[in-house]
């Protein structure tokens, strides 16, 4: 589908995409329009939901709340199992430890104001000694909890901590948590690393190990983020954990794999953790993480398209909990009774409302069930009446709004938006809304509010206090991701209202920001399509021309966003010079230029490629190369020449024609659209450093092949069938860069056998165990090694 929504015609849908991605940047789920594109302004949309944050609510035994009820628990039992812990001071009384333990009872029924009445009398009579530490934790547990982190970070470092070692695990994890909320992921990382250090394999070393996990994915780092996902595989809990812990592991997996986009291995991890019973022996916890599970298995299932699987799937889970489980584990409206049963509920029928929204829907966006669609509706107007505190009320209060916004109420629809922006406070759901009461504004035709209500970067920073920039955390600003997520959208509704307001130059300005901060979103073909617009309207056909030359540049770089409006952009000109300049000549060459752009070139391109990959024996040389300038005649950096080139390249290889081959390696690695490239890029690269290798041009080779093994030696990308003549090649390159320079400095040489003695020993580390390794590559290595270190010794010696 086409985003351009304010160009659409047609039947009016709008499919709500609910699929918000586990433990990233916010606890938020953006929407994201899209739509096909006519003449007309009518409304058709397709929102998308994605992301969601460091920790979901739903994520709850993973949650910092999660933790104050459960570790906390923990610490409480070992507590009453050794009041001798508070007894090492002398000047504890009982009545203090009995106000003591009163406060920790008062804790865990959520009554913070008694709890924390009787922590703070105890601050103030100890001042620095163990119970003073006890009482500091759980104040600054209950800051957490009230949202006061700055408050929770101050408290929990007045605790002396080497003195009270069964706290500190649980001080170093909370105050993480604090970090993460004040938007200081760097301060979070070495207090996570703290708390784990300190109780390894524990629930506090999975805690840990998953937010570590999340932080580098966050950031970027992938290299660290996979040494964490591996981690996480390595801690053992004790047995008497399971089969809580043992699931929550398993969850923790599956969530690694979703976040990572490998969403049939998180199902696979998700399928693996335990059912419960439904019985007397059934735990809250137990159903909570299964709960999680289902909830997560269903966003896997949303993501892959599967949503009549993911709708069974939270179906039959619901019915199995409302006839089976024990009432005393069920909540007055039905969900798990427990600290985090209602957000976590609110959660599974949001993602059942998304699954049952879609599955209403054909592949084309026609309504093949409406009584489905409707339940999808009243589903999300269940989350919002049964569970309004919870994180995700407000966007499903926000989709009831975009029900009415597809039914043509566009009063109504505006109300709902309005409501969600000042009775909310989740910003995602603020920043939808903002973005719903806009289009809703627009086909009002009330385009002075739609101008102030579509927001650009400046605007949701001034007034939501929420920016598009993931590394932003200064001025009070949290990133937020449906707001990056929409930021083109709301751009491009803003120059449209401009325009429509008479305000033309502010249009352009508005539109000319769309490709130069977002060229990989649709709109910006889209922008440049309607920049071409306007100048033909204004007569300013030089800015037009300017215009199109920047669509046909950008169409070769992303032709999936930029063909369209190219091809609609030339048509205008063409319409320009035929009609209004009556310019024929010039007007039939924008024609030939629409009939090359719009030619089914590909199925030709195709079919010569076909014919050239049958050619791969060097008695067929010639005949490849016909066929691949009929190739390169269609379409000169055509995706499908890189294969019969790569090909052509082989043989000249192999009739020692290495200038040649190395001329069209050299131009596939730098082929204009890398990508293309595809899964041949890294034999490409290799072969090229070979036929340098071949020709005595050992410095390039050498270059080349420390470029690849970069690149592809570890990690996601990793060639493994590669690597070990990677290493030999590169081995040799130095050793003959040594052998032959022998003009160079004593240095240079001895650095040149020092590295090549090192890509050897890595060869035979590494790589023994591969079908590369012989026993006869095994003594030429181990020779060589040999000889390269006797000779840094020797050109080094005094």
């Amino acid at each position: 589908m086409r985003r351009s929504w304010l160009h659409s015609t047609g039947g009016y849908m709008i499919g709500i995409i609910l699929a918000f991605l586990a433990q990233t940047d916010e606890a938020s789920i953006g929407f994201q329009v899209k739509a096909s594109r006519d003449i007309e302004p009518m409304p058709h949309a397709c929102i998308y939901y994605s992301v969601p944050s460091w920790l979901t609510s739903y994520d709850i035994i993973f949650s910092t709340e999660g933790v104050i009820s459960t570790v906390n628990r923990d610490l409480y039992d070992a507590i009453n199992a050794s009041p001798g812990v508070l007894f090492h001071d002398s000047h504890l009384t009982l009545e203090d430890l009995v106000s003591f333990y009163k406060g920790t009872q008062f804790f865990f029924n959520s009554d913070y104001k008694q709890a924390s009445g009787h922590f703070r009398k105890l601050t103030r009579v100890y001042v620095r000694e163990s119970i003073t530490d006890f009482a500091n934790y759980y104040i600054g547990a209950i800051a957490f909890d009230q949202g006061n982190y700055q408050q929770c970070v101050r408290t929990m470092e007045n605790i002396t901590l080497t003195k009270n070692d069964l706290l500190a695990s649980k001080v170093y994890f909370i105050e993480a948590q604090a970090y993460l909320e004040l938007g200081r992921p760097d301060s979070a990382l070495i207090a996570f690393k703290q708390a784990r250090s300190i109780e390894r394999n524990s629930m506090i070393d999975l805690y840990s190990t998953y937010a570590l996990y999340r932080i580098h994915h966050s950031a970027g780092r992938l290299k660290e983020r996979d040494r964490e996902a591996a981690r996480l595989v390595e801690i053992k809990l004790a047995e008497d954990d399971a089969p809580v812990t043992e699931n929550l592991a398993v969850l923790m997996q599956g969530n690694v794999k979703f976040l990572e986009g490998k969403y049939q291995s998180a199902l696979d991890f998700y399928n693996q953790i335990i059912k419960p019973l439904f019985d007397e022996n059934t735990s809250a916890e137990e159903l909570l993480v299964y709960e999680a599970a289902v909830t997560m298995s269903c966003l896997a299932m949303i993501r892959k398209g599967r949503y009549s699987q993911a709708r069974k799937k939270a179906q039959t889970y619901l019915q199995d909990f409302d006839i089976n489980e024990d009432s005393q584990l069920k909540g007055e409206t039905g969900e798990i009774s427990a600290g985090y049963g209602r957000r976590l509920r609110a959660y599974l029928l949001f993602n059942l409302a998304a699954a049952t929204y879609f599955d209403s829907y054909d592949n084309e966006g026609g309504i093949v069930n409406t009584a489905r669609r409707n339940e999808a509706e009243r589903l999300f107007t269940l989350v919002t009446d049964t569970y309004p505190e919870a994180e995700i009320a407000g966007l499903a209060w926000d989709a009831v709004a975009w029900y009415k916004l597809e039914a043509f109420d566009f009063e109504d629809s505006e109300k709902g938006f309005v409501d969600v922006y000042t009775q909310s406070s989740s910003k995602d759901a603020q920043v939808l809304a903002s973005y719903g009461r806009a289009l809703s504004a627009f086909y009002l035709n009330d385009y002075a509010s739609a101008y102030r209500w579509f927001l650009d970067e400046g605007e949701y920073e001034d007034r939501l206090s929420v920016t598009i920039d993931s590394t932003t955390y200064s001025r009070g600003l949290n990133y937020n991701a449906i707001a990056a997520d929409i930021a083109d959208e709301a751009l491009f509704g803003k120059a449209k209202s401009a325009e429509m307001l008479g305000r033309t130059s502010q249009a352009l300005t508005l539109y000319t920001r769309i490709p130069e901060k977002y060229p990989q979103r649709p709109t910006a073909g889209e922008a440049w399509q309607d920049i071409t617009r306007i100048k033909l309207d204004r007569g300013d056909l030089e800015g037009a021309i300017a215009a199109v030359n920047n669509l046909k540049f950008m169409k070769v770089r992303a032709p999936e966003i930029y063909l369209c409006p190219y091809t609609f952009a030339v048509a205008m000109l063409y319409d320009y010079y035929m009609n209004v300049l009556e310019d024929e000549n010039t007007a039939e060459e924008y024609a030939k230029t629409l009939l090359r752009e719009t030619g089914n070139t590909e199925i030709i391109e195709r079919l010569f490629y076909t014919q050239a990959m049958r050619y791969t024996d060097l008695e067929d040389i010639d005949i490849l190369k016909v066929k691949i300038e009929r190739l390169r005649n269609q379409n000169f950096r055509s995706p499908y020449l890189i294969a019969p080139l790569y090909n052509l390249s082989l043989m000249y290889y192999q009739a020692n024609e290495y200038e040649k081959a190395e001329e069209i390696l050299e131009d596939l690695v730098f082929w204009e659209d890398s990508s293309a490239l595809g899964v041949i890029e890294p034999d490409i690269r290799f072969r090229l450093a070979v036929v340098n290798f071949r020709m005595k041009n050992y410095s390039k080779a050498a270059r080349v092949l420390e470029e690849w093994t970069e690149d592809y030696s570890e990690g996601s990308r990793a060639r493994e069938d590669l690597s070990p003549p990677v290493y030999w090649y590169l081995g040799y390159s130095f050793y003959h860069m040594a052998e032959m320079n022998k003009h160079q400095s004593v240095k240079t040489r001895a650095g040149y056998y020092r590295k090549a003695k090192r890509y050897f020993e890595h060869l035979a580390i590494r790589y023994s165990q591969t079908d590369f390794y012989t026993s006869e590559v095994d003594e030429r290595v181990k020779r060589l090694i040999t000889y390269c270190g006797e000779m840094v010794d020797e050109l080094l010696k005094p």
